[in-house]
């Protein structure tokens, strides 16, 4: 090597001389022949690792999980030998890498960790570690920390890839409305090593994802707070006595976290613990509270996403019809009250999460 570059020198400087840019060219092609310092490790293939991933054939989505959130299913992991008897064989002698490439059969692009499954609304996540935090996706260039020799380090070579050996799919929500779609079985990813296909991961079963709900019965409901006297009122927050009230949601056959959200049907952006009357009540000073265990719940807006301002989590329903208790009461808004009519109007949306 050290005579060709001297060669290269003495080229390029008599070329240099006569001035002319042409005869350049075949130093260069000289410079190309050079031989390059090595940068990747030396693989050969053995039988690729095979995880077949087993889900329920029906999984349950709450349906107000929140978009992004993994999906409440069993773990699915599968372990390959750690015998080096399968993947692909490396020797690494110093900080070399090799290029892993991740390809994806079922026809969505990779965002982040997360691959769509088509567009089904689902996607997956593989990690290729006991811990969860070995994501694999995308392109890599891999070095010797992500292989394994067996039961031992990577400190001496050759090292064999066994992606894992426990490979562990999570599925995940992608967007807010499921509609009961069917992720279909085969072949999910493969992953090539060197140029050598190292692992595939498939899906056993096909999967039917099914949105949980429950239904509400007792959509509508009046109650009626009846006469109450001025005298009832003596202070600012002084309120009448509680009338109560209940709503039932049957969750028959399904297991759910219940809430809910109170909504001022006049004013969707009232946040306070009190109604106003509505604008054809001829009393005033008094607004409307409704009470759940003594307590006077906040308002909040008209939507079932986990986390909505002022949501109500009532608890877990495991398959079961349920009734939620309530109460509600007038209470005192101004100094004076004016005696009238005094009606108010608010709605409610169930989360099933």
């Amino acid at each position: 090597m050290r005579a060709l570059l001297s060669y290269l020198i003495a080229c390029f400087t008599q070329r240099e001389r006569k001035a002319s840019r042409l005869a350049l060219v075949p130093c260069v092609l000289i410079w190309a022949l050079l031989p390059v310092g090595a940068n990747a490790a030396t693989c050969t293939p053995n039988p690729s690792a095979t995880f077949s991933m087993a889900f329920p054939v029906t999984i349950v989505v709450p349906r107000d999980l929140p978009v992004g959130a993994d999906i409440p299913a069993p773990v699915v992991q599968q372990q390959v030998p750690v015998d080096g008897s399968v993947g692909i064989s490396c020797t690494f002698t110093g900080s070399e890498t090799v290029p892993a490439v991740f390809t994806n059969y079922q026809v969505g692009s990779s965002s982040g960790i997360v691959t769509p499954i088509g567009n089904t609304g689902v996607g997956y996540k593989l990690h290729s570690d006991t811990t969860g935090s070995d994501y694999v996706t995308g392109t890599k260039n891999l070095g010797v920390a992500a292989f394994a020799a067996g039961p031992t380090s990577c400190s001496v070579a050759p090292c064999h890839h066994v992606m894992g050996p426990v490979m562990t799919m999570t599925l995940v929500k992608l967007q807010q409305t499921l509609n009961n779609p069917t992720l279909p079985s085969g072949k999910y990813m493969d992953v090539t090593i060197g140029g050598y296909l190292a692992s595939t991961v498939s899906l056993a079963n096909p999967i039917q994802i099914v949105s949980q709900t429950c239904s509400v019965t007792t959509s509508s409901i009046d109650v009626d707070l009846g006469s109450v006297s001025i005298r009832k009122f003596t202070t600012m927050g002084s309120g009448s006595d509680p009338v109560n009230f209940s709503i039932g949601v049957d969750c028959t056959g399904l297991t759910t976290n219940l809430g809910i959200t109170f909504t001022d049907a006049v004013n969707p952006s009232n946040q306070t613990n009190t109604l106003p009357l509505s604008s054809t009540s001829t009393a005033s000073g008094v607004g409307i509270q409704i009470l759940r265990n003594g307590t006077a719940v906040a308002y909040g807006p008209d939507s079932n996403i986990a986390g909505t301002t002022n949501q109500i989590m009532i608890g877990q329903v495991n398959g079961t019809a349920t009734t939620i208790p309530l109460a509600a009461r007038y209470v005192q808004t101004a100094s004076s009250i004016r005696g009238g009519s005094a009606n108010g109007r608010a709605t409610f949306t169930m989360s099933y999460q």
